[in-house]
């Protein structure tokens, strides 16, 4: 009699990388929208105010922010935590948010060289979100930008609505950039949910990279975060009309 192999019973852990702006929490708010899966979030941000995961929060219940640092290099000693508190809940899968300004690897790294987090999580994919307005200037001026496609097992064009006109010059660019990965135009009512959350194929890049460099440090150049606090309400207008 054989006996039937192991069930893997760690969550299935989804990381959406992009740089800043480039329509992640958005495309994450559409799928939450559209599944019928409870998914559990976990979002990163740069700065002390939690913006994208105030943005997500009505979408889901299970949202977690880990603001004030990057999770690829300041807070990983918080990333356990997070993730077990986001496991209590039973999710079908956890997507990690990173920063725009996140290179993948080092938190791909944690996952794979982290003993705890290697046995409570494993990778289901990386997403790489690009828009076409802006993908050649970033691709030629943000070395992050390049990072997270070079690790991403497919890229979602984002913001095609915007620049219809742009979506050829891209794809070509991303063929060279990072080729043969799949990549599909998204929006919020157009997110193919089963290939969003599809397995990595086999020899991805990301697993791949694991197998050879899991313990990468990231650097941001000469980005910063700053928090502003104001005591009464702001007028968002207020440099429109100075000028006027």
């Amino acid at each position: 009699m054989t006996a039937s192999p192991p069930t893997d019973r760690r969550t299935p852990l989804t990381l959406l990388t992009g740089f800043l702006g480039s329509g992640k929490t958005t495309l994450l708010a559409a799928a939450l929208a559209a599944t019928k899966e409870r998914i559990a979030v976990l979002v990163n941000e740069v700065a002390d105010l939690p913006i994208d995961g105030a943005l997500l929060e009505g979408y889901d219940e299970d949202v977690l922010t880990l603001p004030g640092g990057c999770v690829c290099c300041t807070l990983r000693g918080d990333l356990y935590d997070a993730l077990a508190r986001l496991r209590a809940h039973d999710p079908a899968r956890i997507v990690l948010e990173t920063t725009g300004l996140a290179d993948p690897a080092p938190a791909l790294g944690a996952l794979a060289a982290d003993e705890r987090l290697a046995a409570s999580v494993r990778l289901a994919g990386v997403v790489a979100v690009v828009d076409c307005e802006r993908a050649e200037r970033l691709l030629d001026t943000e070395p992050e930008a390049a990072r997270q496609l070079e690790l991403a097992d497919r890229i979602a064009l984002s913001k095609a609505d915007l620049a219809p006109h742009r979506v050829d010059a891209v794809r070509e660019r991303l063929a060279h950039e990072a080729p043969g990965r799949d990549v599909r135009v998204v929006g919020p009512s157009s997110v193919d949910l089963a290939w969003l959350f599809a397995p990595p194929f086999a020899g991805d890049t990301a697993t791949r990279w694991l197998a050879s460099s899991p313990r990468a440090v990231a650097e941001h150049g000469t980005y910063t975060a700053h928090g502003v606090r104001h005591g009464a309400p702001v007028d968002v207008d207020a440099d429109r009309k100075s000028v006027v």
